[in-house]
């Protein structure tokens, strides 16, 4: 099913005011650091750096739109009736539930920027966040989102939001356990480029995964941590695998956290801090 979400009405200066105070944001308080981005010595880093420092292309910032609006009909009366959910749950799901549109933002972003061959999602939700990562994927024209959610009703409300965004060709939405499933994604001899972690926010299964998935990350690939300042545990979890040997660089977004990890031990890794608020 289809969902015309250019139907749908959504502000356009709602979208506006996204973009110009994000761009804000960076040219201000980031502009020590997109420099010493721009000057990196790790070429993955250096991408960023540019694609942060730009514009986006009017057709990513379009795609964007027709996610929001999309999101914003996940949160109607048609689509808890269509799915069988109570709206209210459907509400929660689609707005605490799921990464906020600057977020989400951002990870696109990171996907366009690192052009990941293999991305993994460890907690797929509803699909919202997916459907930016995979809408990176489709701005760079390959790649393929392996997504995993322990819920089977949110995977089913993640695979109907691919399927009605049109980006399902760039998914693989898996449902089961991490426990289940990630050991035998790590040992299938596929490379991973870019793992999303959001799920188990605990400072043992952060850094257990990291350990676990270590060995089936490809040898320029990268790791992001979502709710790093969630508590304690989470910080504390985030400055463990930042001081890792493989890492070459971490990028501290404050809310998240983003590793770039070398093929062998690099003894002094480089340090961002880059605020998107």
């Amino acid at each position: 099913m289809k969902i015309d979400t250019g139907a749908l009405k959504l502000p356009p200066t709602r979208v506006l005011f996204m973009h110009s105070s994000r761009i804000a944001a960076r040219w201000g308080t980031n502009r020590t650091q997109l420099r010493a981005m721009l000057n990196s010595s790790q070429a993955e880093v250096q991408r960023l750096g540019e694609t942060l420092a730009a514009k986006r292309p009017p057709a990513v910032a379009d795609r964007i739109t027709e996610i929001e609006r999309y999101r914003q009909y996940l949160c109607g009366r048609s689509a808890a009736i269509r799915h069988g959910v109570p709206q209210n749950q459907m509400v929660e799901m689609a707005t605490r539930g799921s990464k906020s549109p600057r977020w989400a933002a951002l990870i696109l972003d990171l996907v366009t920027a690192l052009r990941p061959a293999r991305v993994l999602e460890m907690g797929t939700a509803i699909g919202v966040s997916g459907a930016y990562i995979a809408a990176g994927l489709e701005a760079n024209g390959c790649g393929e989102l392996v997504t995993v959610e322990s819920s089977r009703r949110r995977h089913d409300l993640a695979r109907a939001t691919f399927l009605d965004l049109g980006l399902d060709p760039y998914v693989t939405a898996v449902h089961g356990s991490f426990d289940s499933t990630l050991e035998s994604l790590a040992a299938d001899g596929v490379p991973i480029d870019l793992v999303f972690k959001d799920g188990a926010h605990t400072r043992s299964a952060t850094t257990g995964w990291f350990d676990t998935l270590a060995p089936a990350l490809a040898d320029r690939s990268a790791f992001l941590f979502d709710d790093i300042r969630r508590d304690d545990g989470m910080h504390d979890a985030w400055e463990d695998v930042r001081r890792r040997p493989r890492v070459a660089a971490s990028v501290d977004f404050f809310g998240m956290g983003l590793l770039v990890l070398a093929p062998a031990d690099h003894p002094q890794p480089e340090v961002f801090r880059f605020g998107i608020r």
